[in-house]
């Protein structure tokens, strides 16, 4: 008996289940990406009805690009708006309103360098140290630019490398040097702390990622730990000699760098709870056992009395923060970082110096009398 030839529809049954198959997938990717796509949109839609820009969960991110030197920077453009906050940095990769390449004729300069206190890591445009500053000499009938040269984290060594590339293309009259707690790695390390490190696939990823508004709220707001300022038992602030040599050394590089423009150096210690009038509970957020607190409280110290020295080797003001803000949560919102209330109080510190400062290189600057 001869076996039947196979029909059409038997014969092209494989290939059918096969483009069937694919059928069914690409739908469910198509209905994925549709779902993504319109969840973004939800997110972004309830960010706005907010007031908040789209970015607001990806700060962390996005506020910071890539530096060869420093390996980090702000991101010049950059614009965060939450409900809490509102950062903007603008084209010269200052925190802050625009501005010119040159002062405009008849105004004075002013910057700050600095890491996340000197930034104004807990308020909004307008309300840290040095825009109230501005606001106050304006107030006084200077004709005045504040400019925010801080960045979030930096150390002295990346102070240098932002005074050079950012701020003194800026041509500013007067620094103020606002020093301190960013310094404990350096200062407690025998050897040289790497500053950059080469970029690899998931820096690049995390900040493509980062522009969904999604991804963000997924992965920074939903999925991310809460932080932790200092992990118990995680960090030495023990001094060593090559630290201290390194830091002292350093201070004098950035003195030379100034000392190479027109402007005029004001000197500051930091605010910190990190003090010997501070109560338990305040100190308590410094570190968790008395062995640390102690250490801290040194370090502090140390930074207070070498950067007085530093200040008089230079002729410059100094302006003891540390020992004029009191150590309490009125003025501290964590170990270092200013609340409302501490931004004034330091701009208040500040002004005196600063006035004094500016002075001085509009004196310089007037021709002689015949």
């Amino acid at each position: 008996m001869s076996t039947p030839e196979p029909s059409p529809a038997t014969a092209s049954s494989p290939p059918m289940r096969n483009a069937s198959w694919r059928m069914k997938l690409g739908a469910v990717v198509v209905s994925c990406l549709v779902a993504l796509v319109l969840l973004e949109g939800v997110v972004r839609i309830y960010l706005a009805l907010r007031g908040c820009t789209a970015n607001c969960y990806a700060s962390s991110v996005l506020m910071f690009q890539h530096h060869p030197r420093n390996g980090f920077e702000l991101t010049p453009g950059f614009h965060l708006k939450s409900v809490v906050l509102d950062i903007a940095v603008n084209a010269h990769g200052l925190r802050g309103s625009e501005l010119t390449q040159q002062p405009p004729a008849g105004t004075r300069r002013v910057a700050v360098l600095g890491g996340s206190s000197a930034f104004g890591y807990f308020v909004s445009e307008g309300d840290y140290a040095s825009a109230l500053l501005e606001r106050r000499l304006r107030e006084e009938g200077l004709s005045v630019e504040v400019l925010n040269g801080a960045v979030p984290s930096y150390n002295l060594a990346q102070d240098i490398v932002r005074f050079e590339e950012r701020v003194r293309p800026l041509s500013p009259d007067v620094v103020i040097l606002y020093l301190g707690w960013n310094e404990w790695r350096q200062i407690s390390a025998r050897e040289e702390p790497l500053l950059t490190r080469p970029l690899d696939w998931s820096y690049r990823w995390e900040r493509l990622a980062a522009q969904s508004s999604l991804y963000s709220l997924l992965r920074f707001r939903l999925l991310s730990p809460p932080a932790v300022f200092v992990p118990p038992g995680a960090l030495s602030f023990a001094m060593t000699p090559e630290g201290q040599a390194r830091f002292e050394r350093r201070l004098e590089l950035l003195a030379e760098q100034i000392q190479k423009t027109p402007a005029r150096m004001v000197v500051c210690s930091q605010a910190m709870l990190a003090h010997r009038d501070a109560a338990p509970e305040m100190l308590r957020k410094v570190a968790q056992t008395a062995e640390q607190q102690q250490q801290v409280i040194i370090f502090a110290e140390y930074l207070q009395t070498t950067l007085r020295a530093f200040a008089d080797r230079h002729q410059a003001p100094f302006v003891d923060v540390y020992a004029r803000v009191p150590p309490t949560d009125e003025f501290l919102g964590d170990p270092i970082h200013l609340t409302a209330a501490g931004e004034r109080r330091v701009a208040e510190l500040w002004h005196p110096a600063v006035v004094d400062r500016l002075a001085a290189t509009i004196e310089s600057a007037a021709p002689a009398a015949d």
